[in-house]
Order: structure tokens, then C-alpha cells, then sequence
């Protein structure tokens, strides 16, 4: 049977709490490529999702091999998808023949959450505004999907103005999400994106490059007051990348990364260790096929399976 396509966007309501961001403004980028041993083969250790916005259209990307190409689900337009600035890590759950990819994303605007479903018949996106405010977030990072069986997640959000802000995120009645603020940290003012790479009951970690070539991880206890500690990975020729992806390979011990250069419409790939500090292994498995166009990217993992790598 050949799929239908289907676009559902709901009712507008507002998260409780969600406080409007300070005035943006711009960060520059410089195009490079990381000098790292090569892999002995381009076969990734495993295989890494990601979710893309581009052209106003949401798509679903597998990438298992840097020379083989990937695979791609395109869901279809999204309801004011052009305006989209940043989609926060996804998570997705598979069973009984379909699949469902659940989102945080902001505009220039506001924020909103999205979910991408399919199956062997169909594709449906549905969208739903959850509160103005949000259009200084360059990159949004979730530790998990808000529901009503579990604890609050947290949002976080690195803004133009250097300040990384984590929310909580709360699922309430018949799924309404509410978002409330829970601190902020200055100083992140040389990021070029955020990613998720660490979820642990006791903090939470991201992977990060700077405009001067480091690569980076951030890690944010889950206390109430919120502090963040920075630790250098790699101190030079990070700075090319203006999105990261993560997947998590074997529980925290074997990692994929891709970063994504604007600049020349490309993305490589990488295997990593833990990653602990300056002498923490990556290995390079070279350009990966294919032009990749697409402004807004994400990590996508498995709910209940949070990467678990610095």
C-alpha cells in the first residue's frame, strides 16, 4: 500500500514558567577539519540517527557506514518548519511496526514540541506551541522525553548571550508538557553547538566546540542549584563544525560522533572512547557520503537509552 502523508498541527498552549530570553546576537563561524588518527576502517562501531530540519521539511537519518549511503526518512512539511532556529535531542520508541520520534525544537519566536510518527501506511507530523519567547537559543539539548510516569527532564538551552539555562520539563495532564526555569550559567560564550553525550542520575553531560577549535565536555550536576565544570578534550581544529550528533555504541565505552560543516555542506565521522580528558582516544573514519545541506540537526537515541559517554 502506498503511504499517505498527514500533518497535524495542534492547539497553542503555554508552558507554565517559561521566561523570554534576553536580546541575541551572532557568533562567528571558521571552517576546519579536526586532525585525528584515521580507523583502520570506514564501518562505524555502530550506527548513529539523527533528526533534520531543512527546507521547512523534517527528516530521519541512519548513518552505519561513512562511504555507504545513508538512509532517509522524509516525514513531510512542518508546520512553520522554515522559522525552526534549533531541535533539541530527540527520542524515539519502536515497537509492533511503527516508530515515534518525539522533539523539543524553537523558532525565531517560540518553543514548541514535535512529533514525527510512521508506520507501513502512513507519516504524521504533529507540532504544538508551547510559549513565545525562545528565539535567542542557538541550541537546545534535552536529557529525555517528558511523561506522566516519569520525573522532570531538563531542557537546556545555550543562548547567544553566553548563558547555557536548563528548564524542567513536565508532562501533565493528557500530555501537556510544562516548562519551568531552573538556573542558568554565564561564561559559554565561545560555543558553537551543544550535544547530548552523558545522562546520569547525578549530572548531566554535553559535548561541545569552541570558536578557538576545542572540543569539550560539559558537565551539569542534577542538584537543584545549577554550576557546570568544563573539560578540554581536544585543545585545536574543532572549530569547524556547526552541529555535533552522538550515538551511544556500548554503554558509554564505544561512542560514534558526526559533526556537520555548514561551510561546505559535509559531515564526518568518528568513534571515541569515554571521554575523560585530553588523552581520551577518537579515531577518524573519514568524510561521510553524500552532500548534507540541512541547517538544523540533532542526535536522536532510543528512550530509556540515554548515551552515557563522558
Amino acid at each position: 500500500m502506498k503511504p499517505r502523508f498527514a500533518i497535524i498541527a495542534a492547539s497553542v498552549f503555554v508552558g507554565a514558567g517559561v521566561a523570554a530570553a534576553p536580546a541575541a546576537s551572532s557568533t562567528p563561524a571558521t571552517p576546519d577539519i579536526p586532525e585525528v588518527r584515521a580507523a583502520a576502517s570506514s564501518t562505524l562501531p555502530c550506527s548513529i540517527e539523527m533528526s533534520i530540519i531543512g527546507a521547512g521539511r523534517y527528516r530521519e537519518i541512519r548513518v552505519s557506514d561513512t562511504t555507504s549511503p545513508r538512509t532517509v526518512t522524509d516525514f513531510g512539511e512542518v508546520p512553520g518548519g522554515r522559522s525552526v532556529r534549533s531541535l533539541a535531542t530527540g527520542h524515539f520508541h519502536a515497537d509492533f511496526g511503527f516508530k515515534l520520534r518525539y522533539h523539543l525544537g524553537n523558532t525565531s519566536t517560540s518553543l514548541f514540541s514535535l512529533s514525527a510518527r510512521d508506520d507501513e501506511d502512513s507519516k504524521e507530523i504533529t507540532v504544538t506551541s508551547m510559549g513565545r519567547g525562545w528565539g535567542g537559543f542557538r541550541r537546545l539539548v534535552s536529557s529525555g522525553e517528558a511523561v506522566e510516569s516519569t520525573s522532570p527532564v531538563s531542557l537546556y538551552g545555550l543562548h547567544d548571550n553566553g548563558s547555557i539555562y536548563r528548564y524542567r520539563v513536565a508532562a501533565g495532564a493528557g500530555g501537556q508538557r510544562v516548562v519551568t526555569g531552573a538556573g542558568s550559567v554565564a561564561g559559554f560564550s565561545d560555543l558553537k553547538t551543544i550535544a547530548l553525550i552523558g545522562v546520569t542520575s547525578s549530572y548531566h553531560a554535553l559535548l561541545a566546540n569552541t570558536t578557538s577549535g576545542q572540543l569539550v565536555v560539559i558537565k551539569i550536576p542534577t542538584t537543584s542549584t545549577m554550576t557546570a565544570t568544563r573539560t578540554v578534550i581536544r585543545t585545536r581544529t574543532w572549530q569547524g563544525f556547526e552541529h555535533l550528533a552522538v550515538a551511544d555504541c556500548s554503554e558509554g565505552s564505544t561512542n560514534v560522533l558526526v559533526g556537520i560543516d555548514h561551510d561546505t555542506s559535509s559531515a564526518y565521522a568518528y568513534s571515541m572512547a569515554f571521554l575523560k580528558n585530553t588523552t581520551s582516544s577518537i579515531l577518524g573514519h573519514g568524510q561521510v557520503a553524500g552532500s548534507w545541506p540541512w541547517l538544523v540537526f540533532t542526535s536522536l537515541h532510543e528512550e530509556g537509552n540515554p548515551p552515557q559517554g563522558a
